[in-house]
């Protein structure tokens, strides 16, 4: 549960800080890039005190019933804050992950578009005789 709502998180963000940040460099792949890595930490500190909680149910199988258990048993036991000490790990781990997701992304997006619009410029053959395309 607590991936997929940072997955949500990850992607809303992304796109919500794509236009925040597409302006502040004239490099459209830097600016994407900084969206991606704000929007990364964005769902990993909500994505924090889940896993906290998955790794206590782990490590101790009856510590809790399910996932909102273990979050109010963990903040009764430790304090709200407690469940962010694996927050710079999560990062480390997430960041670069949702960096190098979101930009090949917009890297292939972009790439597929220019060979379309390359091929709407060319006359195409798809029925040569070798069975190959052809451009003309």
């Amino acid at each position: 549960m607590g991936y997929g709502i940072e997955g949500a998180l990850k992607f809303g963000f992304y796109e919500f800080f794509k236009p925040v940040f597409g302006n502040l460099t004239p490099n459209a792949f830097l600016n994407f890039l900084l969206a991606s890595v704000v929007a990364g930490a964005v769902a990993s500190v909500v994505l924090c005190p889940c896993e906290d909680a998955r790794i206590r149910m782990v490590s101790e199988p009856h510590f809790a019933t399910g996932l909102v258990d273990a979050l109010v048993k963990l903040i009764k036991e430790d304090g709200f804050l407690a469940t962010f000490d694996g927050l710079a790990a999560m990062l480390m781990k997430q960041v670069p992950y949702t960096m190098t997701k979101q930009v090949n992304k917009f890297t292939l997006r972009f790439e597929v578009l220019n060979f379309f619009q390359f091929c709407n410029t060319r006359s195409v053959d798809f029925a040569s005789s070798e069975g190959l395309i052809s451009y003309a």
